[in-house]
């Protein structure tokens, strides 16, 4: 993968991140009180989910985006119950939009 294509792909989850970030914030804080720790894992989770949709399922790719090493992603995938078999070929844009409507909602 060239420079300027990882720069872009590394901007493009930056930017969907900081947009479930705030998603989850907003629903958070309009729903109910919840401890850091617990917003902090489920935002940790998100983001390693949004990262491997990213890189159609890529845990290697995935990890160097986030600056993990590929075994402490795969213990993060365990810690959280991803099935990452499911992430392969999803339409990010597709479940991004499924929350935001869930969250209008």
């Amino acid at each position: 993968m060239s420079a300027s294509k990882r720069k872009n792909s590394q901007q493009s989850i930056e930017t969907l991140l900081n947009t479930v970030i705030c998603l989850y914030i907003k629903q958070n804080l309009s729903h109910q009180k919840t401890p850091l720790k617990e917003l902090m894992n489920r935002f940790e989770k998100e983001i390693i989910i949004t990262a491997i949709d990213l890189t159609n399922g890529h845990q290697k790719t995935a990890a160097a985006f986030l600056g993990l090493n590929t075994t402490t992603l795969n213990e993060k995938i365990k810690r959280y119950g991803i099935d990452c078999s499911h992430q392969k070929g999803h339409l990010l844009m597709e479940k991004l939009e499924k929350k935001m409507k869930m969250i209008e909602q």
